[in-house]
């Protein structure tokens, strides 16, 4: 069997990602927003404290699958793209899906009880892996939690974790400050952020402008001539 010299698969990456990155309708759809800190500093009440508890546990009732799903190696130019991003009252149905399920069924089950929260569209490293992910953030009190139901992150992984009382951290979900991450590792880079209503319409457009950012991404660390370059040049004696 004839085999494709890396090169020659990077060349044809590029076509394909460019190619991909011209088709119309990957407009940033209405609220869409970058990651920043979250813009109040309310007080966060008692009742909402309980109201998360509650959405919490209702999270880790799915059961995560990795049917469907975007993913890609940051050695490889190649993106893979088999994905449907369910509405919560399809996951609440199935009582399973990925990432991107998760969080957003978190979402409206914490607007119930007005928890401030987003669904942040991005990046999750392991090690040399880099891979497309979708996790939720709330507000406590002033700060940035993480809030991550897929099951990605295994404690041991992480350096000088200590889990205060407001800390979670179990074996299929986690809220750890923001700042931890900022401070100890690059595990979770984010793109941009989303907030309800999750309609199918709504969620498809979402969905299109995730891929847009990947590809983006995908152009600007793999593809790039420049980067290309320097990895050559690495890997010399």
């Amino acid at each position: 069997m004839y085999k494709m010299r890396p090169n020659l698969l990077k060349i044809i990456g590029i076509g394909l990602t460019s190619l991909a990155l011209s088709i119309p309708g990957c407009a940033a759809p209405r609220g869409i927003k970058p990651v920043e800190s979250f813009s109040s500093n309310t007080h966060y009440s008692q009742k909402q404290e309980k109201g998360f508890q509650k959405a919490f546990k209702e999270g880790e009732k799915l059961t995560f699958t990795n049917d469907d799903w975007i993913g890609f190696h940051s050695s490889y130019p190649f993106l893979y793209i088999r994905d449907y991003w369910q509405t919560p009252a399809e996951t609440q149905k199935r009582k399973k899906g990925d990432c991107e399920d998760h969080a957003i069924y978190m979402s409206e089950q914490l607007e119930k009880y007005n928890v401030p929260n987003r669904v942040v569209v991005g990046l999750a490293q392991k090690g040399k892996l880099t891979s497309a992910h979708i996790w939720g953030e709330i507000e406590e009190n002033g700060e940035t939690y993480i809030v991550d139901l897929s099951g990605y992150v295994d404690p041991s992984e992480l350096p000088n974790l200590k889990l205060p009382d407001n800390w979670i951290f179990t074996s299929s979900g986690m809220k750890i400050p923001k700042k931890y991450f900022e401070d100890n590792s690059k595990m979770y880079q984010g793109f941009f952020s989303f907030q309800g209503p999750f309609t199918r319409q709504r969620l498809n457009e979402i969905q299109r402008h995730a891929h847009q950012k990947y590809l983006e991404y995908l152009f600007k660390e793999t593809l790039n001539p420049m980067n290309l370059l320097k990895k050559k040049q690495s890997k010399k004696p």
